[in-house]
């Protein structure tokens, strides 16, 4: 009891004169001096594939927007479902374990989808999500369609995938009119997704994260999270190509309206989701432009996990303010995010430019667009984009890397360990 009045009294006082970053540093010394467990870090390993801009100009490049899984059922291998748009699976090296070749180099149907998100249900099938870049034969405004992709072949042969529309988002309302940029719109926008299964409302479903660009009536500030269910024969069955409503996020099924929020990956263990996504301007203790060169971001683009139970009420973790995955490399090009991991595609395959970048950009804020997949042995293997989010300062061109790592935990142990 002592120790905790001290925490509680030291962490009110801490509110009032400090800066929030130094707040989240004193509250995880805190919880630590009070005897409770520091969650389980992730350890960077390097980046293994290119991303987008100048760095996509190489074969070993463009491995953005990724989803691991372990593929085809049973085996335990590393696959990496992969690409902003035209879908992709590859198998993953790792700990110099398999290979890097392709499985499918173009999932039929995704040409015009992006942001792909994967889920393997009932060990025997891969399902894939993503939203529409363009206007649809039907209709649909570019933005507002959620489409799903699956098979269950192991081998995943072009004639095994089928394809369809799961969800059309809002999207009444007239164009924006200049000065107004062409993203204001007023109707939904989504973006990113993750699916995952739990109980919601004391009913078992599979509930998809759906990252919103607009309208900023709905959402606040650009971007957030909105969620989408599927319940009755869809969760008994595993059938995941009809069956889904959104969860009316008036009514407060949201996260987070006050800040920038964007690519969600959503989990669901023993009665809680765990939602990790993007915020920006987190600051860094190495220097300001989050310890970069970068003349375009005032601060770092960094994971932050959220828990809830009813993806109503979120609660934040107090370590590390809630910080998942540490900060970038900025200008530190002895950091993790510039070594290249040996026999990693970009090793084996990327070009002598993208290699050099890797290894010299000097801009590095970002550590986004994360997933994660708990490998055979009880580790996570983890993902994530480097780079400057496609905003270059000069030397460095717009562009960035795929990154991973890994946690000596499982997923569960991994995001429990922040709430502990």
């Amino acid at each position: 009891f002592n120790c905790l009045h001290s925490f509680i009294y030291l962490s009110s006082y801490c509110k009032i004169k400090m800066v929030a970053f130094n707040l989240f540093v004193v509250v995880s010394v805190g919880l630590a001096a009070c005897g409770f467990a520091e969650p389980l870090a992730m350890k960077p390993l390097g980046v293994y594939c290119g991303g987008f801009g100048e760095s996509a100009n190489g074969p070993g490049s463009a491995c953005s927007e990724t989803t691991p899984v372990l593929w085809p059922p049973g085996s335990g291998q590393l696959v990496m479902v992969e690409h902003h748009s035209n879908f992709r699976v590859r198998r993953q090296r790792f700990e110099g374990v398999g290979n890097n070749s392709l499985i499918i180099d173009s999932v039929p149907g995704s040409e015009n989808f992006a942001f792909v998100s994967a889920l393997v249900v009932n060990n025997n099938t891969l399902w894939l999500f993503g939203t529409n870049d363009a206007p649809t034969q039907n209709g649909s405004k570019s933005r507002t369609v959620v489409q799903t992709f699956w098979s269950n072949d192991p081998a995943l042969s072009p004639s095994s995938w089928k394809t369809t529309q799961i969800l059309q988002l809002p999207q009444d309302g007239p164009p924006p009119k200049p000065p107004t940029p062409p993203y204001i719109v007023p109707w939904w926008t989504g973006f990113n997704t993750s699916p995952t299964k739990g109980m919601i409302n004391g009913t078992e479903a599979y509930v998809l994260a759906i990252e919103l660009g607009s309208p900023s009536s709905l959402i606040g500030q650009r971007f957030t999270s909105v969620f989408a269910v599927c319940t009755g024969n869809c969760a008994s069955t595993g059938d995941l190509s009809k069956g889904w409503t959104i969860l009316d996020p008036t009514q407060g099924y949201i996260y987070v309206k006050s800040r920038y929020s964007a690519c969600p990956t959503l989990r669901y263990f023993n009665g809680y989701f765990y939602l990790i996504t993007l915020f920006e301007n987190v600051p860094n203790p190495r220097g300001p432009n989050c310890g970069s060169n970068s003349t375009i971001w005032s601060g770092c683009l960094a994971e932050h996990i959220v828990r809830s139970k009813d993806l109503k009420t979120w609660e934040e973790s107090p370590y590390n303010g809630g910080l998942i995955m540490g900060l970038p490399d900025g200008n530190d090009l002895n950091g993790p995010d510039h070594q290249i991991i040996p026999g990693s595609w970009l090793d084996e395959e990327g070009s002598e430019k993208d290699k050099e970048f890797a290894k010299s950009e000097t801009d590095d804020v970002n550590r986004s667009d994360m997933d994660m997949v708990t490998l055979p042995d009880g580790r996570t293997y983890v993902v994530w984009g480097t780079g400057n989010q496609g905003a270059g300062t000069p030397p460095n061109p717009p562009g960035g890397f795929s990154g991973a790592g890994i946690v000596d935990g499982t997923e569960q142990q991994w995001v429990e360990s922040f709430f502990n």
